[in-house]
Formats: structure tokens, C-alpha cells, sequence
């Protein structure tokens, strides 16, 4: 049997393989970046779907398997046929061994086009998604995800799916502000304590879904005040929520308001459909 050190220094050995493989792959992707001007976690999604093609590398593809390839690359179920039939043709892939950088030719000659197309139709996909799971997740309606997600969008400048410390600030002024007639500016003690409410890992960046568990404790009750504000500075104090209820309805001033179906909020009647969100759809190379 292995001797205790020789498995050790096996062990070591794989554990440095793996890591010298890591540092190559990095230093490839960040050489394609640079050299194609793409970004680089564009570089590193094309080239881990090429890895997973892995047995076709040095045997060339057929178009249905650059067709799945595609895929891969795009996040979507399907590729129209016209443009994977341009892709194939142009990067060479039916004839070994592939070469990435034809197919990062024809990526950016067509970024503004058939690139765009294809990122657009991913993007959609994916944001209708992730919307209907929220909506669920704290019984509210679409839109009303919706309407957080094209906001967070708006400050999303760098389109990445995440905002920092900088995009948040307008972002919430902008929140706060909504339903007044005034500009309401959030101290920077505050906000930087609800910053490090929302980014528990302290990353120093936040995606929608983070940002959805803090919007929804504060502003998904902006319905049942007189504006955003309102409701968000009535979460913090009771009293004030009590006298909202009060004016709106008097006669529930002395008896407090049942308590809500467990994941609905006060004021949706959930018997009502959600609205619906039109899946986008493609047609032709089913993946």
C-alpha cells in the first residue's frame, strides 16, 4: 500500500496541478480580454463552454454541436438558426483543432447585432424568472417586482447585475423621493448602515435578489401610506403605522389589524391573477 508521505506528496502534486491550470486559464482569458477588448467574464464563459466540449476540441464539431455550444455561451434554449450557421462558418469550428479566437472575431464584428440579439433574449429570460420567483417568494404582485427591478436596473451603470456603495446612494434617494413632492436625501450614517444590512458578505457589491429581502421590509407597504417615505419611516415606528391605519380607516383605530396570510402583504387580495410576464421566445435550434 501507499506510504502516508507518498500520498501527501501526491496529494500536493494534484493540488499544485490544479492550481497552475487555474492560473492558466485566467491568464488566457485575461490575454483574449485584453486582446479582442471583451469583457473579461465574457472571455471566461466562452471558454469554460469550450472546456465542456472538451472531447471535440481536436476533432473539429458538427454544426449541431457548435449549435449546443452556442448555447452554452448565450444561456439560452435555442439559437436562430441563421445566425449559428453564420457563427459556424466564420470561426471554423467543423475542422480541427477549433481556434477560440476565430470564433472572438466573429463575437465582436457581430456584438452589436447578432451578439446583442442573442445576450438580450438571455438577459430577459433569465430577469422574467427571477422576477415570478420573487413575486412568490413575498406574495406580491409582478409588477411590483418589476417595477424594484427596473429601478435597480436604471443604477446597474455598468450592467453587471450588481450595484456598489456609489449606485446605491442615488438609488435609495430616488426610493425614498418617490410619492413627495420634494428631494429626500438619506443621511450618510443611514444609508451606510442599510448598505451593511443588505451586503452581509461584505463583498461591497449587492445583486437585485439581496437588494429585494431589504426592499421588501421597507417599501413593498408603500401602498398602504400616503408615499414611500411614509411607509418606509413608519417600518421603524409603530405608532406612526397605527396612525396611518387610523386615517385611512377610523374605525380600526382601537382594534388592531388582523394578521396577514403567512408570505402576503396587508392590502393584496390574492385571489386576484398575478400579471403575466410573456416568456421571450426563439425559434429553430432547440438545445
Amino acid at each position: 500500500s501507499e506510504l502516508p508521505a507518498n500520498r501527501a506528496e501526491s496529494s500536493q502534486h494534484k493540488q499544485s496541478t490544479e492550481e497552475h491550470k487555474v492560473a492558466d486559464f485566467r491568464m488566457k482569458a485575461l490575454t483574449l480580454s485584453q486582446k479582442f477588448r471583451i469583457e473579461l467574464y465574457e472571455v471566461k464563459h466562452m471558454l469554460n463552454a469550450l472546456e465542456k466540449m472538451e472531447g471535440h476540441l481536436h476533432a473539429g464539431m458538427t454544426f449541431a454541436e457548435f449549435a449546443d455550444f452556442m448555447c452554452k455561451v448565450f444561456d439560452v434554449p435555442e439559437v436562430d438558426d441563421r445566425v449559428a450557421q453564420n457563427a459556424y462558418a466564420a470561426s471554423g469550428f467543423a475542422e480541427p483543432p477549433i481556434d477560440v479566437e476565430k470564433f472572438l472575431d466573429w463575437y465582436k464584428i457581430n456584438m452589436f447585432s447578432e451578439v446583442a440579439m442573442l445576450r438580450a433574449g438571455s438577459d430577459t429570460q433569465k430577469s422574467n424568472q427571477l422576477v415570478r420567483s420573487l413575486a412568490n417568494k413575498y406574495g406580491v404582485y409582478e409588477t411590483e417586482i418589476d417595477k424594484a427591478k427596473r429601478a435597480f436596473d436604471k443604477f446597474d451603470l455598468d450592467n453587471s447585475g450588481e450595484i456598489d456603495y456609489a449606485e446605491f446612494v442615488p438609488m435609495m434617494n430616488s426610493f425614498i423621493s418617490r410619492g413627495t413632492s420634494d428631494a429626500v436625501q438619506l443621511s450618510e450614517k443611514r444609508l451606510k448602515t442599510f448598505w451593511k444590512e443588505i451586503d452581509t458578505d461584505g463583498s461591497g457589491h449587492i445583486d437585485f435578489e439581496e437588494f429585494m429581502d431589504f426592499y421588501a421590509k421597507y417599501f413593498l407597504s408603500g401602498a398602504d401610506f400616503g408615499s414611500i417615505a411614509e411607509a418606509f419611516y413608519a417600518s421603524h415606528r409603530p405608532d406612526v403605522q397605527l396612525q396611518a391605519r387610523s386615517r385611512r380607516n377610523p374605525q380600526d383605530a382601537d382594534s388592531p389589524e388582523p394578521p396577514a396570510p403567512q408570505g402576503a402583504r396587508p392590502g393584496v387580495d390574492k385571489s386576484r391573477p398575478l400579471s403575466p410576464i410573456a416568456p421571450v421566445r426563439s425559434s429553430t435550434i432547440h438545445c
